[in-house]
């Protein structure tokens, strides 16, 4: 039994079409009357369409379906209700809501399930995708994202490799990437994480725009929480497990996603990685006094050879090409020693 003495029993009637004028008014004023009610009213309101549409496949009559479902939207009193909710239904075909019929047979009415979806990008591509909550997302070269077909409560993806946000702004729930290190959470902002799944390398994280919330744990299991402020780039470090946040060349940064390279006095770690997600390749850098350089130089549609020129003539380091096979690669990609 609901509060206030609407029972389930009258919100299914209700929804049937079979109540009296006074059973209707006093429903419709019990839903206007909290947001408690009206999840209530909609958790009644799904489990009710998915039993007619559990009848109606039974008896193996699509046509009689969806003439059933558009019957239900022709209700103007409950479509001024629950408007959104019938006009998705408008749209649905048997198929898909067999899903629903399957929990009510099942006992899991509670929760409709939620599919996933995986995206990857191979070497030297780029992606982009909206989620269900209308949030943009780049996806650089060797990235993975994973997310829901549908945001319940929470907007949680998962990400390893290299992406940009736009999230679109939510008052009422975050959005938050999860990393195999650590966590991004913001409400609606423009950021870009690099989160390759490379022990040597740094998971970072930088704002465009808006605010986000770092969390991560070090060492000793101790959470902690950091708010960035836009053009922060905050690193973690996967062995020390500790974040360091200083100002970033935001479009350096970014310029992955109209495919160039963007170098303004970049150090040579850094533009290794850019060069590395692009090309699909890993260096070895066995002269450590090269990474004291720095670099500048806009790059779009050059080969690597060209780019590797570049490095030639301005630092005077040589290149060696060797086949992935011949020793360990972090990365299993073609490996490139400097020197």
């Amino acid at each position: 039994m609901t509060d206030n003495n609407i029972s389930e029993s009258l919100l299914v009637r209700y929804f049937a079409g079979a109540v009296s004028d006074g059973e209707r008014a006093a429903v419709e004023a019990w839903i206007a009357s909290d947001d408690e009610n009206r999840k209530i009213a909609e958790h009644i309101y799904y489990i009710t369409f998915a039993a007619d549409t559990l009848d109606t496949m039974r008896r193996v009559d699509v046509a009689a379906a969806k003439r059933r479902v558009h019957g239900r939207i022709a209700a103007s009193r409950r479509r001024r209700i629950f408007g959104v909710f019938q006009r998705v239904a408008a749209v649905l075909f048997v198929p898909l809501l067999a899903v629903t019929a399957y929990l009510l047979m099942h006992g899991g009415a509670d929760e409709l399930p939620v599919e996933y979806v995986e995206l990857r990008t191979s070497a030297g591509m780029v992606s982009t995708v909206t989620l269900p909550d209308s949030t943009q997302v780049w996806l650089n070269s060797n990235s993975y994202i994973k997310y829901p077909t549908r945001f319940v409560a929470d907007r949680d993806v998962e990400l390893v490799g290299e992406a940009y946000f736009k999230v679109t702004r939510d008052g009422r729930t975050r959005f938050r990437v999860h990393t195999p290190a650590m966590q991004v959470e913001v409400m609606g902002t423009e950021f870009n994480v690099d989160a390759y799944d490379n022990p040597r390398r740094t998971v970072r994280t930088t704002l465009v725009n808006g605010s986000v919330n770092l969390l991560y744990s070090d060492n000793e299991g101790r959470g902690h929480v950091i708010e960035m402020m836009p053009g922060q780039c905050a690193s973690f470090d996967k062995t020390l497990k500790s974040v360091t946040v200083g100002m970033a060349d935001v479009e350096s940064v970014v310029s992955w996603r109209e495919g160039r390279i963007v170098l303004n006095r970049t150090s040579l770690a850094d533009a290794f990685r850019m060069i590395e997600n692009h090309f699909n390749v890993e260096f070895v850098v066995r002269n450590p006094m090269l990474y004291e350089h720095n670099f500048t130089g806009v790059f779009a549609d050059q080969s690597l050879e060209t780019i590797l020129d570049h490095f030639r003539y301005s630092s005077h380091m040589h290149f060696r090409r060797t086949d992935p096979r011949d020793r360990a690669s972090v990365t299993g990609r073609e490996i490139i020693e400097v020197y």
